[in-house]
């Protein structure tokens, strides 16, 4: 389930608590990203037509950067 995705990615990253919610994105997010046995391809592939650009992902609780352009 999702919430099961989401407590063991929240608890692999040893992030806190109160950060569930975004967990909960991030794991219903994932799940239409990857590949489902059901219907033998990704959710967004089914949708879109296309293979999902997994480039822009990054480990949870990893070190990132803001650049603020004037």
């Amino acid at each position: 389930t999702i919430m099961s995705k989401a407590r063991t990615m929240r608890i692999q990253s040893k992030v806190p608590a109160n950060r569930w919610d975004k967990f909960c994105q991030t794991a219903c997010y994932m799940s239409c990203q990857t590949y489902s046995w059901s219907i033998g391809m990704t959710p967004y592939k089914a949708w879109h037509g296309t293979k999902p650009n997994l480039s822009h992902l990054c480990k949870i609780g990893c070190l990132a950067l803001v650049l603020i352009q004037d």
